[in-house]
């Protein structure tokens, strides 16, 4: 039998929407307090974000939060038939007892009804952790069966599904006499900052600037072909300019011409370099909607016909682009001159620009 008879949904890439709200003081907020200001959807997408960063020990992670779940947010599978599972619970006080009841009614009647495996590991994963009573509890398996067994008739019993009452009587009874408790935990809200922070999704989600960037890598000029699109671009740009057909070799002898070639390769190459820096801190999208912005602040400029030549119309662009300050991407404060006349070659090198119409 499969893990699971009802649908999960896959990785949801987080989006600029579902970034905390930032308070209006310059006063950097811990992260601790940022937690309590999140959305319920927030807080289900932040533990899909750390769950999803432990690969090492899971196979995949699925979120199934919403209508149907069955009593399920995030489930990470460590194989196809073993898997563990994340209750989120987003309240502005610790997590106490007759808070998890129900959800431990569901666990224990959807397996009882086979509508999934019972997992291994079931933890209950909240911005301010679990109080001291329910911390008290989950060490001691026997005491929270008796406490779910105490509180079914009025916590559970009409609350499991909407379709029926659902009494602790006959074999669903026994199985809950006879279930492991133990696998029922929490996660520490400070250990879900601790290894959110060391995924690409931290600096997005919270305030507070991104990491240092490595400097940019330029391929020695021996090492280099000169065969990417950007190169090919540049040249009928400089062949529009002098109305003859030009190789990278001819422009040896043509000194301007080859010192703008050589501002443009490192140019190319230190936004390169941002889209690497982007693609292992940020979270996808981030820098093509750069991209993007560059696109449309420049593109008018490319398309003006009042140029005298594809030359003049490469240095008009990449000079509207270096006057641009992005407002609302996070790269924004690692962005540099270069990077941003680098861009538009990269437009150019995706076939998005021609400097030669």
């Amino acid at each position: 039998m499969s893990l699971f008879k009802a649908a999960t949904q896959p990785l949801k890439e987080p989006t600029v929407d579902t970034v905390a709200p930032t308070p209006a003081s310059s006063t950097i907020v811990p992260a601790i307090d940022l937690l309590r200001v999140f959305s319920p959807g927030q807080w289900e997408d932040f533990a899909l974000e750390w769950a999803h960063s432990l690969k090492s020990r899971y196979q995949r992670v699925e979120r199934c939060g919403g209508a149907g779940d069955l009593g399920r947010d995030v489930v990470a599978f460590v194989s196809d038939d073993e898997w563990h599972n994340y209750q989120c619970k987003h309240y502005k006080d610790p997590l106490q007892p007759n808070q998890v009841v129900l959800e431990l009614g569901k666990l224990c009647y959807y397996v009882h009804e086979k509508a999934f495996s019972a997992p291994t590991e079931y933890y209950f994963v909240a911005p301010q952790g679990a109080g001291n009573s329910l911390s008290l509890l989950f060490k001691k398996p026997e005491e929270l069966r008796a406490r779910l067994i105490k509180d079914w008739a009025t916590k559970c019993e009409e609350h499991i599904t909407s379709t029926k009452k659902v009494p602790l009587t006959g074999e669903l009874l026994d199985f809950v006499e006879g279930f492991d408790f133990s696998i029922v935990s929490y996660v520490p809200p400070m250990d879900l900052i601790e290894q959110h922070a060391l995924t690409r999704w931290h600096a997005a989600r919270f305030p507070g600037g991104l990491p240092p960037r490595p400097p940019a890598e330029v391929p020695h000029i021996d090492e280099e072909k000169f065969e990417s699109p950007y190169i090919g671009r540049l040249l009928e740009a400089y062949s529009d300019h002098t109305g003859v057909a030009l190789s990278v070799a001819d422009l040896a002898a043509r000194e301007p011409l080859h010192r703008h070639l050589m501002r443009s390769r490192e140019r190319f190459f230190h936004a390169e370099s941002l889209r690497n820096f982007s693609r292992d801190i940020l979270p996808p999208g981030q820098f093509e909607d750069l991209q993007e912005e560059f696109f449309d602040a420049i593109i008018d400029t490319v398309e003006d016909i009042t140029h005298a030549d594809g030359l003049q119309r490469v240095k008009a662009a990449t000079g509207v682009a270096q006057q641009l300050d992005p407002t609302n991407n996070a790269l924004r404060q690692v962005l540099g001159v270069k990077d941003k006349a680098g861009i538009c070659h990269q437009l150019a090198d995706n076939a998005r620009l021609k400097w030669v119409p």
